[in-house]
């Protein structure tokens, strides 16, 4: 059988070499890359190589996470397994979210590091079953809470939806009046219906509920 290609990433050098060493001495495995800068793994050439990825979550200024989804983007085959210090349910559903499906604390033994890697190379979850509901638990609310987010926002009507973006551009009563050729009483009354439809209390509530609820939300997309 070949070995499985590895890729460690952590910005912790001595943690990273201690760890890649250990691995090359497993015949099931070849480490073809351990690197504590997380920019030069993306590299398509090298990710295209790698079969699991094993990475901080924490790398500096770097989301663990979100390098994780990087090279997804660049190998969709590739596995993902998260090296932490910390269990913490957020950072869980964050990974999950993105595609990983192994899970190692740091102080884990170098045989139950290799158990992982190899088990999500196999097309198996290998999260401890506690964290792994949890995460599961979290994205389903999130997810319920962005449907519903979703039908609020549908339910304002084209000018309402366009005196909301101009709300959340930080544009007063006036000036939106100005934009839109509509009185700053009109605007008022679209405001009263915008708060009333998302069920908050004030046009900060509103801007915080489109950016809570989807940070990455196009009013003009719905609007359309």
């Amino acid at each position: 059988m070949q070995p499985i290609r590895v890729m460690l990433v952590d910005d912790h050098r001595v943690f990273l070499e201690t760890v890649a060493m250990r691995l090359r001495t497993r015949p099931e495995l070849q480490v073809v890359a351990a690197e504590s800068d997380p920019e030069r793994v993306l590299d398509a050439h090298l990710v295209c190589s790698v079969d699991v990825a094993v990475l901080d979550l924490r790398l500096g200024d770097v989301d663990g996470t979100q390098l994780g989804q990087q090279l997804r983007m660049i190998n969709p085959t590739i596995g993902l397994v998260a090296l932490t210090a910390s269990e913490t349910a957020d950072h869980a559903a964050a990974a999950v979210r993105v595609g990983f499906t192994g899970w190692a604390a740091k102080d884990v033994t170098i045989d139950e590091l290799v158990a992982t890697i190899r088990g999500v190379q196999a097309g198996e979850t290998r999260i401890p079953s506690h964290l792994l509901a949890t995460a599961l638990r979290r994205l389903q609310t999130r997810g319920a809470a962005r449907l519903e987010a979703e039908k609020r926002l549908r339910s304002l009507s084209l000018r309402e939806r366009q005196v909301l973006e101009l709300l959340m551009c930080g544009l007063d009563r006036r000036r939106i009046g100005q934009r839109l050729y509509i009185s700053p009483n009109t605007v008022r009354t679209h405001q009263q219906h915008i708060l009333s439809k998302l069920d908050v209390h004030s046009v900060l509530g509103a801007v915080a509920f489109v950016r809570a609820s989807h940070p990455d939300y196009s009013l003009e997309a719905t609007a359309r």
